[in-house]
């Protein structure tokens, strides 16, 4: 994959496009475990937004012990 180059305009510009999720989005973001890892869990959402492109928007959840947990929440922007 290559590196974007964007600069602190453009990620604003990005982060200022309205986003619609759809009306099932918390059935398609619940989280799964991944083959890879038995302490990671993974839910992912594509968004078309219109004369943009696509945003992947990814939750992770991440089990440290059996005490501690972290989660995360990821966008990615996929032109064309």
């Amino acid at each position: 994959m290559p590196v974007a180059q964007l600069s602190d305009k453009d990620i604003d510009g990005l982060i200022a496009v309205p986003k619609y999720l759809p009306g099932d989005y918390r059935s398609r973001l619940r989280t799964r475990a991944r083959s890879y890892s038995d302490k990671h869990e993974e839910g992912q959402l594509e968004i078309d937004v219109q004369d943009t492109g696509t945003f992947r928007v990814i939750i992770r959840k991440i089990v440290l012990t059996c005490w501690t947990s972290a989660q995360s929440l990821v966008i990615y922007l996929q032109n064309g």
